[in-house]
């Protein structure tokens, strides 16, 4: 009995030395394959005699269409901004033909037991949000050539993001409170991230435009929960040192500070100018509805979506974004 086995993409990727995602874009023509690489996969196959199985082929295809989207887990969960933009990015996908999974990672934890690790093969791309230093889950893709791409700004030259231009987004609101006379301010921000860096920088650079000392901007990092606002704010503030306005890296933290406020019987915008980040749907009935810097959730997601496809695709040839987002004028600021 002929007991001969079939000859299948690892043993083509054994003997070729390269990987069976590498021998996988050769066996089903996709052009983003260097030349040297193609011919040296090609010589393995011709000497094995392997024809490609139509199911399996089908099952490659299919794998392509799952998109893993991948968010490290921080203690301000759950961000109502987060929710929404996932929610266009599925609407998106669907367009498409995309499938969405998504997971929560503890930075903490191995990768061992996550969707990343443990059905890499089944995902054909896959979205990073907050980025860590050294990102462990980068690597893994990297290793297992698996196109990604990062949502916020990236830390490593080689790795595309899409995100928004936050600091244009400081800049303006910068320009926006010194029109209005608002000169001193206290930015309370989460971590000391290049996406916080730049919002930072942005209205500091706004406030030189305008010939005043930066000296005039007080900006407290670590401040990532709801109860961290609302702490900081009943300890540090009475009605007797307050700035002009107060910038709170998060319209969902922004209800720790109205609730300390009120226990300080601070009132908003009389006492002091309020301005939030994200336009989160209920910002509007804040009481007073919020001043806050809109992100582009529509044209955030097509971008990403976009740059998907041309990455399942093969097509490397891509640039990182920056969207703009909108300064959105409410009750908060005087």
């Amino acid at each position: 009995m002929n007991t001969k086995r079939n000859v299948t993409i690892y043993d083509i990727a054994k003997l070729s030395g390269f990987s069976p995602k590498t021998v996988s874009r050769v066996v089903n023509g996709e052009q983003n394959v260097k030349k040297s690489t193609f011919e040296k996969v090609t010589k393995v196959i011709n000497e094995l005699n392997y024809i490609p199985n139509t199911y399996a082929r089908s099952l490659i295809n299919k794998t392509k269409n799952n998109v893993l989207i991948s968010i490290q887990s921080t203690e301000q969960f759950p961000i109502k901004w987060i929710h929404i933009l996932l929610e266009k990015i599925t609407i998106e996908c669907r367009k498409h033909g995309l499938n969405i999974m998504v997971e929560y990672h503890e930075p903490t934890e191995s990768l061992e037991n996550s969707i990343l690790s443990s059905s890499s093969s089944f995902i054909g791309a896959a979205v990073i949000f907050y980025e860590a230093i050294n990102d462990k889950r980068i690597r893994f893709l990297k290793e297992k050539e698996i196109p990604f791409i990062v949502f916020g700004k990236s830390s490593m030259a080689d790795v595309l993001y899409v995100s928004n231009n936050d600091y244009e987004a400081l800049f303006n609101l910068g320009k926006y409170l010194v029109e209005r006379k608002l000169k001193k301010l206290v930015m309370l921000i989460a971590l000391e991230t290049l996406v916080n860096k730049d919002r930072v920088r942005g209205v500091q650079d706004a406030f030189r435009a305008e010939g005043l000392d930066v000296d005039n901007i007080e900006v407290v990092y670590n401040i990532v929960t709801i109860e961290d606002t609302y702490r900081y704010c009943k300890n540090m503030f009475t009605k007797f040192n307050l700035p002009d306005a107060i910038f709170v890296s998060g319209d969902e933290k922004v209800i720790g500070l109205n609730r300390a406020f009120f226990e300080l019987d601070i009132k908003i915008p009389e006492d002091v100018s309020v301005i939030g980040f994200d336009n989160i749907p209920f910002a509007e009935y804040y009481s007073p509805s919020l001043t806050t810097i809109g992100q582009d959730y529509v044209g955030l997601s097509k971008e990403i979506v976009d740059r998907l496809i041309h990455l399942i695709a093969g097509n490397t040839e891509l640039s990182s974004i920056e969207l703009s987002t909108e300064l959105i004028i409410r009750e908060s600021v005087k």
